[in-house]
């Protein structure tokens, strides 16, 4: 293990960043370590006049813990980097272990850190993952075999529109396709949030790869918002606030994509219930499970965070900010990262958090190309044009 650890350091110190871009739309601290730095874990009125609307702010206040989330993220981003272990993981044979660093798309995370860190080095990371989920997915059977929490077609299409590489594409068409829950659009039932925003995911990476809409494309958007309503009315006989999360980032994604109107009001009626029912301040997380109120998961909280600072983007919002900066900072002070799957939950979606923070509420432009806004520039083909907005 520590072999594959140092041989991962010396290749991402092959791909040396001379410095994060200072005019990204996600501006990295200049002082977070390289890849490989040698650094531990720093955190386990008017008298009854009438008085305009103020104007939106034009500055933002700083992101809390933001540098120890960059430090993070370097340090446990190396350390999982281990082509031997991902390809023993996952691969043509199946799945070995989920606590690995593949689990959760750590194809997507990997070039996320890579555009983050203007360090292309890190695009080696992504290739390992890439390559033994590929075959894992191509490999596969049966939809059986492709299960339905394990769908992540994001680092797929990312890795086709970089390399060209055909059989990414092809993965991630299968995807929509074969898996588990492709020909059913998911299910309005208890217990199925995660497996239903996955595939509604699917069939939207699908259509930006060049594929016509999914004959259940329909059916899965009522099942996902169907499933996000009955989690934040308390309908089912448990909640799990990190499945809300990832079914409120699929609303998001298929938001950009249509702008449909009941998205917004959804979201936000399962955040605010979130944070009322499901907070636990003790620990500065939400709950793991709602069956169990007393224990806090900081290990997931990234996952959910985003859409508070989506929310904030969109309606300005005082409370989403604020409880967004609490979900964040608590995350990255109480995350253990020692596993991989647990690296790739924190760093899975936490980049759109840092992206959406930065700027003043309604900067973001969320009827763009889905492509265009997340995963061309994520790729490397349209960096040039994100550091120039």
């Amino acid at each position: 293990m520590r072999l594959a650890v140092a041989l991962c350091l010396a290749l991402l110190f092959a791909f040396p960043s001379e410095s994060f871009q200072k005019n990204s739309i996600v501006t990295p601290r200049s002082s977070s370590p390289g890849v490989g730095d040698p650094v531990s874990d720093p955190v386990q009125a008017s008298g009854g006049e009438p008085v305009e609307e103020p104007p939106p702010p034009t500055t933002v206040p700083p992101i809390p813990e933001r540098a120890n989330w960059e430090t993070r993220m370097t340090y446990y981003g190396a350390l999982h980097c281990n082509e031997a272990a991902i390809a023993w993981a996952v691969g043509s044979d199946g799945v070995n272990s989920e606590d690995n660093v593949w689990y959760y798309d750590g194809t997507k995370v990997y070039k996320e850190i890579a555009a983050y860190t203007q360090n292309p080095g890190w695009s080696t990371c992504a290739g390992y993952t890439n390559t033994a989920y590929r075959s894992f997915v191509l490999g596969a059977t049966s939809s059986y075999d492709l299960s339905g929490w394990r769908i992540f077609p994001h680092g797929l299409a990312i890795d086709y529109w970089r390399t060209g590489t055909v059989s990414s594409r092809d993965a991630a068409i299968r995807l929509a396709n074969d898996s588990a829950f492709a020909s059913s659009g998911g299910s309005p039932a208890c217990g199925y949030s995660r497996e239903t925003a996955y595939i509604l995911n699917a069939y939207l990476v699908a259509e930006e790869l060049g594929e016509p809409r999914h004959p259940q494309f329909d059916v899965a958007v009522e099942n996902t918002l169907f499933q996000l309503y009955i989690s934040a009315t308390n309908q089912c006989p448990w909640r799990a606030p990190f499945v809300m999360g990832l079914t409120m980032e699929t609303l998001i994604y298929y938001y950009e994509r249509t702008g449909d109107p009941r998205v917004l009001p959804a979201i936000e009626s399962a955040a605010d219930a979130m944070w009322m029912e499901l907070w636990h301040p003790a620990s500065q997380s939400f709950v793991y499970i709602s069956t169990n109120l007393n224990e806090g998961a900081p290990d997931l909280n990234l996952l959910i965070a985003p859409a508070y600072a989506w929310l904030w983007q969109l309606t300005g919002e005082q409370r989403h900010l604020d409880r967004g900066d609490a979900i964040f900072a608590g995350g990255v002070r109480g995350a253990w990262l020692g596993e991989g799957k647990a690296f790739s939950q924190n760093y899975r979606s936490s980049f759109d958090y840092v992206r959406w923070r930065s700027e003043p509420p309604g900067s973001i432009q969320p009827l763009r190309s889905y492509r265009t806004q997340r995963f061309e520039d994520i790729s490397g083909t349209g960096m040039s044009q994100r550091l120039d907005r």
